[in-house]
């Protein structure tokens, strides 16, 4: 049924991630689909003192984790914006589904949104969510 899934993970806390991720596995096996890892890195803007750490290195070992029962493909994409970021990737992947994870919401997320309500809302193709 599905051909192309991305999974958007956390690399800062792994834990809702690594539970969708399972979840993609398994319906990629069933289908025999292939499996994208993407992760947001959020640019710092240039007036402050930090410097934007590289999080290409915690992806791969990220990945290197999870290759033993499906091979895993990884994205890591620059925006300011996690769900327009997670649209982006699912456009150039062609995903035909997104399996993410979320969190018990907080004050915020009924203010503003999750970045999980805002995928399913926005991203043409169909999202699992998964807690």
């Amino acid at each position: 049924m599905y051909s192309k899934i991305l999974v958007p993970v956390d690399l800062h806390s792994t834990e809702t991630s690594d539970k969708a991720l399972a979840t993609a596995k398994e319906i990629a096996k069933r289908d025999g689909a292939s499996l994208t890892v993407v992760s947001v890195q959020i640019p710092i803007p240039a007036d402050t003192m930090h410097a934007m750490p590289n999080l290409q290195p915690r992806l791969d070992e990220y990945l290197e984790g999870h290759q033993q029962d499906h091979p895993v493909e990884g994205l890591l994409k620059h925006r300011g914006s996690i769900a327009a970021a997670i649209q982006d990737a699912a456009e150039e992947t062609s995903a035909d589904l997104v399996v993410m994870g979320t969190h018990d919401p907080s004050l915020g997320d009924y203010l503003f949104g999750s970045n999980a309500a805002s995928v399913a809302l926005h991203t043409p193709c169909s999202v699992l969510v998964v807690r």
